[in-house]
């Protein structure tokens, strides 16, 4: 109740707002680790304190009103934060900002908020889209985080599978560029049975330049549920148009609950066509929960490069780029604290 009556203290200072109180809740992550990094051939080791190691910092305010019937109109604003330095986004609200209609026939959302490939990556990533060695290194590669100006649809459960899709508008309207640039879909499916889950996903976009240059989007991965031990895998590709240009991931990872901990390890291998070039990394962590909302976490990761990749390694919030550029093996080992609220 004190998150809702705070959610609604914060809403009703902008101008003509008036909220419900029971139907407006805010919300957040506080999370920072303290990291010991080397980022390759020309670094000397370093400390970092850097915001956002498990999950990114964020804080937001999300909605409902029963409109009868079983529809609700829907809403969510979510902004990120920098703990270390009390930082905010450059656009406030650039990680969410939806309005919508929820009911029988599932959601839809209006506005900017992340795409049905990017969800489904994540639901065979091990570390969960945080730590060292999590698989947003292979995403921002192979699938579009968020979209602006976006039409986003979430079907109600169909015999096990839940299907999402996603339309970007890139809103051209000058007779001097081509019909449809910036312009993207994306569609994903999401199964779960048993101890099994298997999602697929499917995207594609069109870039901004002119003549427009598609890029096609795929991936499919899962994971099986064995008790207290779980393993994930996939594989994912972007390929532009255009031959030998391709860039493939492949991972797998596991986890293993340990009391009121989980031990978790990752490795992934990224292949660009275009250059030949190759880069894997791998990361190992620990997480143990004080409370339901509060949990401190260790881990290590790194990143290795071939003589012509220059690929990152990355926390949740924050990634450590190879100093060198080409073949430099960025690495770090951390320690931090995450708060829910």
């Amino acid at each position: 109740m004190k998150k809702s009556l705070l959610a609604v203290a914060v809403a009703a200072a902008l101008p003509g707002a008036a909220f419900a109180a029971s139907n407006v809740t805010m919300y957040g992550i506080a999370d920072v680790s303290v990291d010991f990094v080397d980022r390759g051939n020309q670094s000397r080791n370093t400390l970092f304190l850097s915001s956002g190691g498990r999950s990114t910092s964020r804080w937001g305010v999300r909605g409902a009103e029963d409109l009868g019937g079983g529809l609700k109109a829907i809403f969510q604003f979510e902004a990120g934060v920098g703990v270390d330095i009390g930082s905010n986004d450059a656009n406030f609200f650039q990680r969410t900002s939806t309005v919508g209609l929820q009911g029988g026939f599932g959601k839809i959302r209006l506005g900017r908020t992340y795409t049905p490939s990017f969800l489904s990556l994540a639901k065979w990533d091990a570390m969960g889209y945080g730590l060292f060695g999590n698989l947003l290194v292979t995403s921002v590669r192979t699938t579009i985080v968020r979209y602006n100006n976006g039409i986003y649809y979430n079907s109600p459960k169909l015999g096990g599978a839940v299907i999402n899709a996603a339309f970007s508008s890139g809103e051209s309207d000058s007779s001097a560029n081509p019909s449809g640039q910036g312009n993207a879909f994306d569609v994903s499916v999401d199964w779960a049975g048993g101890p099994a889950n298997v999602s697929a996903y499917y995207g594609s976009a069109n870039s901004t330049t002119n003549p427009i240059v598609k890029t096609k989007r795929m991936g499919i991965g899962g994971g099986f549920n064995m008790g207290a031990f779980k393993i994930v895998a996939g594989y994912s590709k972007a390929d532009p148009d255009g031959g030998n240009n391709d860039t493939k991931a492949v991972s797998v990872g596991g986890s293993l609950k340990l009391g009121a901990g989980s031990l978790m390890l990752q490795a992934q291998r990224l292949k660009f066509d275009a250059t030949n070039g190759k880069s894997t990394t791998f990361g190992v962590a620990y997480a143990h929960s004080l409370s339901k909302r509060t949990s401190v976490y260790a881990h290590f990761g790194t990143t290795r490069n071939d003589a012509v990749t220059a690929v990152e390694l990355r926390g949740s919030g924050y990634a450590y780029t190879a100093d060198g550029g080409v073949s430099s093996d960025p690495r770090a080992f951390g320690v931090g604290v995450r708060h829910l609220f």
